[in-house]
């Protein structure tokens, strides 16, 4: 069947409309493909500039607190934060792009 395709196509000249066609539909797939990647990397290099200016902030106050509360506690509160931000961004990144694949059609 496919062959018989192929004869038929040869002999009425539309192959030239068919890959027209498939190229400009690679074209479109290309085109949505980079921005979904782009708009990802933008999304994950905000979300990272986000966790280190909380980290930053964090590592600050234990810093200026350093005499007034129990060193413990700063610990703790580094050991937190350092935990949050491991997995911030990561999780944020991933629900988007769950809720990118269940809402597209």
């Amino acid at each position: 069947m496919i062959i018989n395709g192929l004869v038929s196509l040869r002999a009425a000249d539309k192959l030239r409309y068919f890959k027209q066609d498939f190229n400009s539909n690679l074209e479109k797939c290309a085109n949505s493909t980079f921005c979904y990647v782009l708009v990802n990397r933008w999304l994950g290099l905000r979300l990272d500039m986000i966790c280190v200016l909380f980290t930053i902030a964090t590592t600050a106050i234990a810093f200026t607190q350093r005499g007034r509360v129990n060193s413990g506690l700063l610990v703790l509160s580094l050991q937190v934060i350092t935990d949050v931000i491991a997995f911030f961004s990561i999780s944020l990144r991933m629900y988007a792009e769950f809720d990118n694949f269940m809402t597209s059609s």
